[in-house]
């Protein structure tokens, strides 16, 4: 299922809708509900760097004590049956992608980082 964070016993199961558009030379990777981004020369590359973003910020946030209350703060909701996991708020693609210039790309990208 797209755009949920799920905790597992020892880690964090992201799975989320990333925006990619190429602004000149460039590839962004861009997620909307979160408002998380990479970018770099190739649309590769910049899935990469925006996986590297987004480790550092779920390692940011919960060694703060803060991923709840920023998840919360963006209208995500927090579900605590069948399974503990966050769904984020409705968020139209669409309109957000809008912002964009030029070709635009949607993909899920699924992530999990270790829980320390």
């Amino acid at each position: 299922m797209p755009n949920n964070i799920t905790k597992e016993k020892s880690a964090f199961k992201i799975n989320v809708k990333v925006i990619i558009v190429q602004e000149d030379d460039y590839f962004v990777a861009y997620c909307p509900a979160l408002e998380v981004s990479g970018y770099a020369d190739t649309i590769e590359k910049a899935k990469a760097s925006f996986d590297e973003e987004m480790k550092i910020f779920l390692s940011e946030t919960v060694n703060r004590g803060t991923l709840e209350k920023y998840l919360l703060k963006m209208g995500w909701r927090l579900r605590q049956f069948p399974e503990f996991k966050y769904e984020p708020p409705k968020v139209l693609l669409d309109k957000t992608s809008l912002l964009f210039k030029g070709n635009r790309k949607i993909v899920n990208q699924e992530i999990y980082i270790p829980v320390c």
